[in-house]
This record gives C-alpha cells, sequence and structure tokens, in this order.
C-alpha cells in the first residue's frame, strides 16, 4: 500500500535541512526524522498493521516521536499510552479500544506481559529501529480520516476515547499557529506528555509551520529555566504546577525577551501564580482546552488584558462557544452554565459512539462575560487536576473498595500550592476490621499511575450517606478540608 502524506513529509520536501526535533542528545533536521520515520512506517505495513488501531507505549523519547508519525503514516489509527500506566490499566484499556497491536520496547513488555492478553500482537523497539527509509511524498488523507484515539479522565467512569481526525488536529495546529504567530524561525520548548493532546499538539504545530520543537524526556524545573533564559527558546507549553515550582527557583529572576509565548493550561492558575508571572516578565497565555478539542480552543494573552487574568480567554480560530443550561439553551453573559463548543477542532465523537458534527456539550462549567471571555467554574467534586494530570475520582475509590475489608470510599482534589491539586481519600472499614493507611497506598502504587495514588487516606468509622445510601461526597469533601 502507499504510504500516507503528513504534515512533517511536506516540510521534509520544502525545507530538508532545517531543524525540526531535539530529544535527548539528538537532534534530527525534518529531512532525517522523515527518513527515519518511514523506515518504522515500511516495517509496520510489512507486519500488516495498516488499518488497525494501534497502541504505543513508550517514554518521552526519539521512538515515539516516530511511532506518531509512523502509525497514521503506514494507514493505522495511534492510541498513544502514558508511560507511567501499570500493567492492569494498560489491559484494561488495550480491551476499551479493541486494540489488539502494541508498540513498546521489550523491557516495559517484560514488567507488564503477565496482565496483557495473550492474543495482543506486539512490535518492539529494539526489532524496529528506524533507519533511512525512503522519503516518499505520500497519498493525500481526507480530512475526515481517522488519526488517534486519545484517552481522557472524565467525571464518571472510566476514561473516555476520543477520535481525532485529520481535521481536528490541522485546525487546532493552524488555529493556533495564526495566534501565537509562529514561524519557521522559532523554537518551541515541549515540557508536555507526547501520549496527552497538548504534546501532540505541539509536534505537529511544529511540522505545519517548520520550527524546531524540543522535547524533555522529563520535566525538570530549573533545566526548564535554564532553556528559557538561554534565549533560543521563544515558546513553551507549562501546566500551572510545572510553572509553580519554575517561579520558586528562579529567585525573581525575570525571563527572557526572547521568549514570546508561556502557553498556560492543563488546570486552573491561582491568581497569585498569574501575578507573579507577570511581575517576572513572563508572556503569559491562559489557554482552556479538552482532548476532545484537540488541545486548547480559548486562549488570550494576558498582558493585554490585564483585568481578564482570571479568564481562560476567547475562542481560537473558527471555534464558537456557549453557555448552556441542562436543557441545551444559551444562558445570558455572564450567568454559569455548562461549556458547549462547536467547531473543526471538536472531536468526531467518542469510541463505539455516533459522530456528534463538530458540536460538543463539555462536562465542565464556566461562564463568558460581555466581551466573550470564559471563565471556568472550577469543580472539587469531579475531576481532579493534579500536576497537570487528569485524575478520576471514581477510578481509585473503584480501586480501593478492592482491598480487603474497605466498605465505603470517597476520593477529592484538595488545594495544593505545588501540584494544584493533590489527590487524597477518605474510607471506613467493614465492621470488627481494621484498616491500614499506607498498605492502601501501598496497593494503589502496585495498580495506578504515581499521579493517581491518594497522598493520603483518612480512615473514618464510618461516610456520610444519603438516605439511599449514596456517599454524600461535598461533605466528605468539606471535612477533608478540615482535617487532611
Amino acid at each position: 500500500m502507499s504510504l500516507r502524506a503528513s504534515w512533517l513529509h511536506s516540510q521534509a520536501l520544502v525545507h530538508p535541512a532545517h531543524p525540526a526535533l531535539v530529544v535527548g542528545t539528538q537532534a534530527l533536521t525534518f529531512e532525517q526524522l522523515a527518513r527515519r520515520v518511514d523506515s518504522l512506517a515500511a516495517r509496520l505495513v510489512e507486519a500488516g498493521w495498516p488499518g488497525e488501531t494501534v497502541g504505543v507505549w513508550l517514554p518521552d523519547d526519539l521512538p515515539l516521536v516516530e511511532a506518531i508519525w509512523a502509525v497514521p503514516r503506514a494507514g493505522g489509527v495511534l492510541v498513544p499510552f502514558h508511560a507511567r500506566l501499570q500493567g492492569p490499566e494498560l489491559a484494561a484499556y488495550l480491551a476499551d479500544l479493541h486494540c489488539t497491536r502494541l508498540y513498546t520496547t521489550r523491557t516495559l513488555y517484560a514488567g507488564i506481559e503477565k496482565d496483557l492478553p495473550k492474543s495482543l500482537e506486539v512490535m518492539f523497539v529494539e526489532d524496529a529501529l528506524a533507519g533511512a527509509g525512503s522519503l516518499d511524498p505520500g497519498a493525500a488523507v481526507p480530512e475526515g480520516t481517522l488519526h488517534s484515539i486519545l484517552l481522557t479522565s472524565g467525571t464518571t467512569g472510566r476514561p473516555k476515547a476520543v477520535r481525532l481526525t485529520y481535521g481536528n488536529h490541522r485546525s487546532s495546529a493552524q488555529s493556533w499557529r495564526r495566534f501565537l504567530q509562529i514561524t519557521s524561525g522559532d523554537h518551541y520548548l515541549c515540557t508536555l506528555p507526547l501520549s496527552h493532546v497538548g504534546g501532540l499538539g505541539i509536534l505537529f504545530r511544529g511540522a505545519l509551520a517548520g520550527f524546531k520543537v524540543t522535547c524533555l524526556p522529563k520535566f525538570d524545573a530549573a533545566a526548564v529555566n535554564l532553556d528559557l533564559d538561554g534565549g533560543a527558546v521563544t515558546h513553551v507549553s507549562l501546566v500551572p504546577t510545572q510553572l509553580h515550582r519554575m517561579i520558586k527557583l528562579r529567585g525573581g529572576r525575570h525571563f527572557s525577551g526572547q521568549l514570546k509565548a508561556l502557553v498556560l493550561g492543563g488546570g486552573p492558575a491561582p491568581p497569585e501564580l498569574i501575578d507573579q508571572a507577570l511581575e517576572l516578565g513572563a508572556p503569559l497565555v491562559k489557554t482552556y482546552g479538552l482532548t476532545e478539542t484537540a488541545s486548547g480552543v480559548t486562549a488570550f494573552r494576558v498582558w493585554e488584558h490585564p483585568a481578564k487574568r482570571a479568564s481562560a480567554g476567547r475562542p481560537l480560530g473558527s471555534a464558537t462557544m456557549t453557555i448552556v443550561n441542562a436543557a441545551g439553551s444559551p444562558v445570558p453573559a455572564g450567568e454559569v452554565g455548562i461549556i458547549a463548543v462547536e467547531g473543526p477542532s471538536v472531536m468526531e465523537g467518542y469510541l463505539d459512539s455516533p459522530a456528534i458534527g463538530g458540536q460538543l456539550v463539555t462536562d465542565d462549567r464556566g461562564r463568558l462575560d460581555e466581551d466573550g471571555f470564559l471563565y471556568v467554574t472550577p469543580d472539587q467534586l469531579a475531576l481532579i487536576i493534579s500536576g497537570g494530570e487528569n485524575v478520576d475520582p471514581q477510578e481509585v475509590e473503584q480501586l480501593l473498595l478492592g482491598i480487603p475489608h474497605v466498605k465505603d470510599a470517597c476520593v477529592a482534589g484538595l488545594p495544593d500550592t505545588d501540584l494544584g491539586q493533590r489527590v487524597v481519600a477518605a474510607v471506613a472499614a467493614e465492621r470488627g476490621h481494621t484498616l491500614d493507611e499506607q498498605e492502601m497506598i501501598r496497593a494503589c502504587r502496585q495498580m495506578l499511575a504515581p499521579f493517581k495514588v491518594p497522598k493520603s487516606i483518612m480512615v473514618w468509622p464510618a461516610l456520610p450517606k444519603t438516605p439511599g445510601g449514596k456517599v454524600q461526597r461535598r461533605n466528605v469533601l468539606e471535612r477533608l478540608l478540615r482535617e487532611a
């Protein structure tokens, strides 16, 4: 079969020698990266993986970048998994996504093989090392073609699987390119996981606009400060926890004048953090986005509208936003309701669900002011955002309830100056039994990614419940705020 066209390969044909990617100790031009991608894509075709849903479970390093481009290039559907997932989590997600192919390393696979189905077809990085593949322009791909399926933590049940098309990713990348006024001479520092839509979006913007992207295998506040102070980086995307840690280390030192945009998203930012960043001369761009909108869907330059600093900005590109009530009817400006988004970056739909036609009613609440700026209303009873990572409280609760002698469990996010929110839990034991906090935390560590593990677990005689027997989350949260 013919390989599919890609934005990366378009740049490689026009600007082959232009710097494209720095990751770890390796620096590649667009042509060098494209040839490595084509070598891997050819291996995927030989293995009969075109048309398949391909899970990629790798750390943020060059093999992951190559796979991100190679899987769609070879005609597959990309499903990147967070490298910190535990075996049982990965197995459950593979089953949910009907994913029967996995690309990973032998070392990673050896640690979780016992948790995965025997029918899973696995390809190892060590057996498919990218060489110097031919530079094929590739066949044109319709915008509505499915490109990737990304997982996002929702407020209930298992994480949702989001279907994103080529058109979704292109629209988002183009909107950000225009908003940031980014050019081929710019240099974007990517500190976000490449398994998340935020990190992927930076790679796609780089290929469309032809600028260099440096991907960090792991976030280190001191190292990022050095990179920004060096003057070569023009753009960086951060979550509030990352920016907080960086400012603590800066000692009042201003940001480099070469930095054009510090994009801040991934959760609510405390007002004091915004003020500190502005005082240090940060060119702060705030954004609100979802996996369902292929990255940020609103943005604004905070220094241009300082009175709106609590806002998340206005819609990007051709996207539109309304606030609706429970019946789906628009509410007046200033009134809090449910955030609804419409536009070309809105997902095709959730996996195994009908297409939504570019119109999304989110699970988030907020309001629009008279100038169209969005103000998001945090909900401490729903999704927890800890260090920029989404945590579904019900997922953690189900694990706690599986621990012997745990009768009831409730998980919440409490304010944290470093993480934004920290995960905590309250549990009650079955009659006649006792529970040990550290043993429960160890059990969570064996089954959950580290950012989902409760920082503390309070053992109470009983959890408050409604007359119908449901745990009263708000009452639990209020008590945790007092005691934790």
